[in-house]
């Protein structure tokens, strides 16, 4: 992709450390860029992977081509694990999800990969031993909360710290709890998915900002589903928070980098157009001068001649009389026309 380099776009590109991310062309699923974390996660060479069919990273090519396919076509790609290959063959689990942009008037697709093997194996875990589960759930990296039917909070991770600088007991303690976290031109969407989930919806990837307890904001994804018994009575809500920053900061970024090149195209094409206008200015002088300096060997030759024949006449002509006084007077015109030639021959 040309000029993904400007504008200091490669520092932000390349900042994420565990998260993948790969730019694939819409038209023939290549890969045309990749950032640092997606080389270390496959194992390839940033110049091995560009130009490389992304279905050859998955363990299932014909399932990866048509979700691509789908994604284009209008279909949300939420979040979802599967199976992909490093350079050496190994088999790993990923959490993938795909957005699609347009950038200087070409559309990409950019898929964002982040490792699960660890995930995957904290799940295996927690299926084999309730006993340890929440242990481990309160070390989930991603910000969990459980609310009860009423939508008052049950349990909230620790990671909500490090998200929003409130600890989970404050957060458990809070009436409003999580609307107190949210910004506020924010919490109308976030107080309806709540509703909806109580009625037993779920999503997945809504995007929102929070708000941190020293009044900075941090956007964040938020997948929900319905909490049910053995009984499959819903009993409340899980509500799953990621954050976004990094991305949000791509596309931002993304989106300068797009509207430089819209100015800059813009400059390149007003360039062209002065350029054409000079060019047919200097057509058009070249065309006067060679239609001058024809005119004007056209003209002096039978100029010359009579010049000569005039010259005849003068010296045949007696001095003093009215006919020399007329004579002398076409030779001074004669010689003016002369002149006149020889401009043209200079243009």
């Amino acid at each position: 992709m040309p000029g993904l380099d400007s504008f200091n776009y490669r520092a932000i590109f390349h900042s994420p450390e565990s998260i993948a991310f790969l730019v694939i062309a819409a038209d023939d699923f290549r890969i045309v860029e990749t950032n640092n974390a997606a080389e270390r996660l496959y194992g390839y060479g940033p110049e091995e992977m560009r130009g490389m069919p992304v279905a050859m990273l998955s363990a299932e090519p014909e399932l990866t081509n048509a979700m691509l396919t789908k994604t284009l076509a209008g279909l949300r790609d939420l979040p979802a694990r599967r199976i992909h290959l490093k350079k050496d063959g190994t088999r790993f689990p990923v959490s993938v999800a795909t957005s699609v942009s347009n950038m200087a008037g070409r559309t990409y697709l950019c898929k964002f990969v982040q490792d699960a093997t660890q995930l995957e194996q904290t799940e295996q875990e927690l299926v084999r031993s309730d006993a340890r589960f929440r242990a481990i759930a309160d070390y989930t990296y991603d910000w969990e909360s459980w609310l009860d039917m009423e939508g008052k909070p049950v349990w909230v991770n620790p990671a909500v710290e490090r998200f929003t600088g409130y600890t989970a007991d404050r957060c458990v303690a809070m009436p409003d709890y999580p609307l107190r976290l949210v910004a506020s031109d924010s919490r109308a969407k976030v107080q309806g998915i709540i509703a909806d989930a109580l009625q037993g919806s779920t999503g997945n990837d809504v995007e929102f900002q929070a708000i941190r307890n020293d009044g900075s904001v941090k956007w964040i994804a938020e997948s929900w589903q319905p909490l049910v018994d053995d009984r499959k009575a819903q009993v409340g809500v899980r509500m799953s928070m990621r954050d976004i920053d990094e991305r949000k900061a791509m596309e931002k970024q993304l989106k300068l980098y797009v509207t430089e090149m819209e100015k800059l195209a813009e400059v390149r094409a007003r360039r062209i157009v002065k350029l054409e206008q000079e060019k047919a200015h200097i057509e058009k002088l070249a065309s006067l001068g060679e239609l001058a300096a024809s005119v004007a060997h056209e003209i002096s030759n039978p100029l010359a001649g009579i010049k000569n024949a005039l010259r005849l006449v003068i010296d045949a002509t007696p001095p003093g009389g009215d006919s020399a006084e007329l004579l002398r007077l076409v030779d001074q015109e004669i010689a003016r026309i002369t002149a006149l030639l020889r401009q043209m021959y200079q243009l």
